[in-house]
């Protein structure tokens, strides 16, 4: 698609990609000729560079990217064993519905590609 696009417009078409892997990551992921190769560790930036021959140049370290809302939360938790985020989960517990399963965990199950992300 890429040689496609330059061809009929004459313009470049820049790819990125982002690696959400944390500690192994499948050669693909490691495509010659992108602009920037956004990784979330130091173990994918190494791959990248000894497996996919990525220059250190082409890589930023960017930690994994989250959507503002969880960092939101997070922040106000505050710290979750303390007297202050247990009072913040049981809030947010009430708020969803959750509060008359106080005494039962709460399970969040995301997926990613290899169904473990």
């Amino acid at each position: 698609a890429r040689s496609y696009t330059h061809r009929d417009t004459g313009k470049p078409l820049p790819i990125f990609t982002v690696c959400t892997d944390l500690g192994s990551a499948h050669s693909f992921w490691f495509a010659n000729g992108v602009e920037r190769l956004f990784v979330a560790s130091d173990a994918i930036r190494d791959l990248a560079m000894n497996r996919g021959k990525v220059p250190l140049e082409k890589i930023v370290m960017s930690g994994l990217p989250i959507r503002h809302d969880f960092s939101v939360q997070s922040t106000n938790m505050g710290g979750r064993h303390t007297d202050e985020g247990r009072a913040y989960q049981r809030s947010v517990r009430c708020d969803l519905g959750l509060g008359m399963y106080k005494d039962t965990k709460t399970v969040l199950v995301m997926g990613g590609g290899e169904g473990c992300g």
